[in-house]
């Protein structure tokens, strides 16, 4: 969907996960972004440079209010009504891209680009130079240690939060024993590797 500078670009669920790196990447490109979020997220949004819009009943008249030339493209990070809300908005197929409501792809044409475009090399490579270039940040909202992932899964499945939740994996430590009268572990081997 390409985004290009000038172009104004509505992401939904704008404070997620993946909406939060598509809006930056949206800004890159030199769009105007408009994403919508919880009134909660709004100003981390806008120190982004995305202009945050609330979520819900009167999105639709909000969008038009903020847009007297419409919307040029729309990024659909939510599912839910959001590819119809674009073509309401007199977005083109062709420029709506979701990466969750698969029926709408089927039902109207449009894009379903994201899922296994990310999956490139050459796309994570670009985005981690952008990310430790200081170009563009992964907000994360909440860390978890492995033994806690359920919780983890459930914080998702609330669909609220800023940006990315991760899990922690302690690395084994592979160093060996510093003191000279202590016995040495045996390497052991596993899928992951060589461990001590």
């Amino acid at each position: 969907m390409s985004p290009a500078p000038g172009e104004t670009v509505f992401v939904s669920a704008a404070a997620g996960g993946v909406g939060v790196l598509a809006g930056q990447l949206a800004r890159l490109a030199g769009a105007r972004v408009i994403g919508a979020s919880s009134t909660r997220n709004m100003p981390r949004l806008e120190a982004l440079g995305i202009e945050p819009v609330p979520y819900g009943p009167g999105l639709e008249a909000r969008l038009r209010a903020m847009t007297r030339d419409g919307l040029d493209a729309v990024i659909d990070t939510f599912g839910g009504g959001y590819v119809e809300l674009a073509l309401a908005l007199g977005v083109a197929p062709e420029r709506i891209n979701t990466i969750t409501d698969y029926a709408a792809v089927q039902w109207y044409g449009v894009q379903a680009r994201g899922n296994g475009d990310a999956l490139s090399p050459g796309v994570w490579s670009e985005l981690q130079t952008l990310i430790a270039a200081g170009r563009r940040v992964v907000p994360i909202e909440a860390e978890y240690p492995l033994e806690d992932i359920a919780r983890a899964y459930t914080d998702v499945a609330t669909r609220h939060g800023f940006g990315k939740r991760v899990a922690r994996i302690r690395a084994p430590d592979l160093r060996p024993p510093r003191s000279a009268g202590q016995q040495l572990r045996r390497p052991v081997r596993s899928p992951m590797g060589t461990m001590w």
